[in-house]
């Protein structure tokens, strides 16, 4: 984290500084600063899907379940190919007890991961794999539902 804290005392606006200090300061514990580095970020581009993303899971872990779904809804605005972003919706909805949407979200990213290699690991979680992505949603679907 210093090492990018130096890199944007020179340039404020480094994108790559500022997300690479949001990130490390999130999976260090520190909430409150990753969420004002990736809000700095987003205030800077607020097309930055990874910045985004990063917010509605700080904004989880906060219990800001409003707030949450807002990025989540923001990062399939941005990208709509965005498995992650499906997934967490459906993990979202099904927390508030809105069965229908959750299976609506997690089928969405079931169909954009068909036809992936079930090896090829997921962008944004370090150690899952498409395929161990994929049983995971099927887990969580009723016995039975079809998947797409």
């Amino acid at each position: 984290v210093d090492a990018f804290r130096r890199v944007l005392a020179v340039n404020p606006g480094n994108e790559r500084a500022l997300y690479s200090a949001a990130r490390l300061l999130a999976d260090g514990g520190d909430a409150a600063a990753s969420r004002a580095l990736a809000e700095r970020l987003l205030a800077l581009n607020p097309l930055h899907l990874e910045a985004t993303y990063l917010l509605a899971l700080l904004a989880r872990g906060a219990g800001e379940r409003e707030r949450e779904l807002h990025y989540l809804r923001r990062t399939l605005y941005l990208a709509p190919g965005f498995v992650l972003g499906h997934f967490q919706t459906g993990l979202h909805h099904a927390a508030a007890g809105n069965g229908r949407l959750a299976r609506r979200s997690l089928a969405n990213a079931l169909r954009l991961l068909r036809g992936r290699d079930a090896e090829a690991p997921v962008e944004g979680v370090e150690g899952m794999t498409v395929g161990g992505l994929r049983e995971t949603i099927l887990g969580m679907l009723p016995d039975g539902e079809d998947a797409p």
